[in-house]
C-alpha cells in the first residue's frame, strides 16, 4: 500500500510540473473494439464445458440442446483523457480506459422417459478499468499526423460467474467439477501499452485519430471476498486473468490553449 500511494504521489507531482509548463492542452475521448487472450479460460474452461455440452447434444438417451460458449475476449473499449503539449512533437497525459467482455448459454436435458431434466445455465462477464499515465511523440505532421503512444497503468479486474451445470444421472462422471452458484472475483496489475496513431485535422483543434495499440495485463491473482481463488473448473489450480491484446479506437480530440 506504501508503494501504490509514493507511485501515486510522483504521479501528482508529475503532473503538476506538467500543467505548469504546458503549451495546449488536448481532451480526447474515443471507442473501438479490443481483443484479449484469456487463453486458460478460452482454451481451458470454456474448451471443457464445450465438449461435454457436446456430447450431451448427441446423447440419445436424452432430449434438448445447449449452444456452445462463445469465447471470451472480443469488447469494446473506451478511452478519455487529457494531454499536456510541451513542445509541437511531444506530450505528456493521463486518461481512464475501461473493457467489458461476457460470454453465456443456457437450455436443459430432458431424459427419455420424462422423468429428469437437468438445466445448463453458464454465464462469464470480465471487466477492467485502468488509470494510464503516459506520452505521445509525434513524427509526422503534414496534413495528415503520424505519432506514436507509450503509456503505464495500473488497472482494476474484476470476474463474474454464474454457473448451473447438471448433468443426466446416466451420463458418465464429468473430467471437471464446474463450481456451482455465483461468483465475483477481483484482481489488480501494473500494465504497459503502446500503440500508432494517425491523425486527421479537421478544424482549428479538432482531430480525429486512428489508433492501434497492444496492451500487456496479467493481473497475478482474482480471489473473492472470502479470499478463494478464481476456479472455475474445479480442478485446484487458479485461472490467470490474460488481458494482453490488440485494440483498435477512434478518437475525438480537442486541442486548446491553457489561461495561463
Amino acid at each position: 500500500m506504501k508503494g501504490r500511494v509514493t507511485v501515486g504521489a510522483t504521479v501528482i507531482l508529475l503532473l503538476g510540473a506538467v500543467i505548469a509548463w504546458a503549451g495546449p492542452l488536448e481532451l480526447y475521448m474515443g471507442a473501438g473494439p479490443s481483443l484479449a487472450t484469456l487463453g486458460a479460460i478460452n482454451n481451458g474452461v470454456i474448451g471443457a464445458f464445450n465438449v461435454v455440452l457436446n456430447d450431451l447434444n448427441n446423447t440419445p438417451s436424452a432430449t434438448g440442446e445447449v449452444s456452445p460458449l462463445g469465447t471470451l475476449g472480443t469488447s469494446i473499449a473506451y478511452q478519455a483523457g487529457e494531454r499536456f503539449w510541451l513542445s509541437n512533437w511531444f506530450a505528456l497525459g493521463g486518461g481512464v480506459d475501461f473493457t467489458h467482455m461476457g460470454a453465456s448459454t443456457s437450455g436443459s436435458y430432458t431424459s427419455s422417459g420424462g422423468t429428469e431434466t437437468s438445466n445448463i445455465n453458464v454465464s462469464f462477464g470480465c471487466s477492467s478499468i485502468g488509470f494510464v499515465v503516459g506520452g505521445r511523440f509525434m513524427f509526422l505532421d503534414a496534413g495528415i499526423q503520424l505519432s506514436a503512444d507509450v503509456g503505464f497503468g495500473y488497472y482494476l479486474v474484476a470476474f463474474d460467474s454464474d454457473i448451473t451445470f447438471e448433468v443426466p444421472s446416466d451420463y458418465p462422471p464429468l473430467s471437471i467439477t464446474p463450481t456451482q452458484g455465483k461468483g465475483s472475483y477481483h484482481g489488480s496489475s501494473y500494465g504497459i501499452q503502446g500503440g500508432l496513431i494517425l491523425g486527421f485535422p479537421i478544424t482549428q483543434g479538432l482531430g480525429l485519430e486512428i489508433c492501434v495499440g497492444y496492451r500487456s495485463l496479467v493481473p497475478a491473482a482474482m480471489t473473492d471476498a472470502q479470499g478463494q481463488s478464481l476456479d472455475l473448473d474445479g480442478d485446484g489450480l487458479p485461472e490467470p486473468i490474460d488481458l494482453s491484446g490488440i485494440n483498435v479506437r477512434i478518437d475525438l480530440s480537442l486541442k486548446m490553449g491553457l489561461p495561463f
